[in-house]
């Protein structure tokens, strides 16, 4: 009797163990939501996966069942249209208007509190203060601030791009200025970011720590690619130097893990991998003979991003009791 017991005992273990370390493995830098609602129903969950709201915990009965919680983990992007009484919308979609106020059964849960225009769920917004690209070999661009509008894509990845202002190269008080853009602002191309977690790899070959996720940036498939950006410091006038950039670079995520509209990551050097080359050509246009090639190191701390609905990157390494 005591050996059954013992056996019984192991096989729970063991399912338990192989329970936490597949939802793990699943979970790897994922964005994602954690409801107590289910998005198609509208109803409160009672057999969900985990018992908290950043679904960190996993339900895990004494016989090795897990859905006696009350959170679900919804990975990618926040849907734009949910069931929920009292609704604007009369379908799945959100797209047709119910004809009085409230008398939907769907609802966009990011319109504004006088049932407005949809929003996106899956945007966001970035501001930063200073930022700057250090140039192996020549002067440090400097820029007074940054925006960045993006739009989480899937489970990993999202798309956003980044306008700088107040941009000069540093020492000689050169505006520099990117095509189409006012005088010292440089917007990048469409970028992709993709997140990396520990037992990842970035594409400069490193991977974060245990406790770490990093967002990359770069451009590998969009417009105008491998290039982050083109710019011109003093167009026009007696020195004129052009930059492109391509490679990627990766910051750290300083707030994984848990469900919020708000977040912050940190950009440059031991802040997650730095793989950027700049070529870069004083009076001569890009691709010219006497251009030359360098690395480089791009700096901009205290980002702070605001999402259009609360969501959550969840770790390799999250809790699981």
């Amino acid at each position: 009797m005591k050996g059954t017991t013992t056996m019984g005992l192991c096989v729970v273990t063991m399912f338990l163990l192989s329970a936490i370390v597949g939802v793990s493995a699943a979970q790897a830098g994922e964005y994602g939501q954690c409801k107590g609602k289910d998005p198609a129903s509208g109803r409160a969950i009672t057999r969900g996966d985990f018992t908290d709201a950043n679904c960190l915990s996993l339900s895990v009965g004494s016989r090795g069942e897990q859905d006696k919680g009350h959170f679900e983990w919804y990975p990618g992007p926040s849907p734009n249209c949910e069931r929920q009484n009292r609704g604007e919308y009369t379908n799945s979609s959100c797209t047709v208007k119910s004809r009085r106020p409230h008398r939907g059964r769907y609802e966009n849960p990011c319109a504004n509190p006088v049932g407005g225009p949809l929003i996106d769920c899956a945007g966001y917004e970035s501001l930063s203060g200073q930022a700057h690209l250090a140039i192996t070999g020549a002067p440090t661009v400097e820029c007074k601030n940054s925006k960045d509008l993006g739009k989480i894509t899937g489970p990993k990845s999202d798309v956003d791009s980044i306008t700088f202002t107040g941009c000069e190269l540093s020492g000689f008080g050169l505006k520099c200025t990117g095509a189409l853009q006012p005088a010292g602002s440089i917007a990048t191309y469409l970028l992709e970011t993709t997140l990396i977690d520990n037992g990842e790899t970035g594409l400069g070959g490193l991977q974060p720590s245990p406790s770490e996720v990093w967002l990359e940036l770069s451009n590998l498939t969009l417009s105008n690619n491998p290039n982050l950006a083109e710019f011109e410091c003093e167009p026009g006038g007696a020195t004129d130097v052009r930059f492109r950039l391509y490679g990627s670079a990766s910051g750290v995520y300083n707030s994984a893990n848990a469900m919020s509209v708000s977040s912050k990551q940190d950009f440059g050097a031991g802040k997650g991998e730095q793989d950027i080359v700049a070529e870069y050509c004083v009076n001569e246009a890009l691709g010219g003979p006497n251009c030359k090639n360098a690395k480089a190191t791009f700096e901009m701390l205290n980002v702070a991003t605001k999402g259009n609905e609360p969501f959550e990157v969840r770790t390799l390494s999250f809790p699981t009791t």
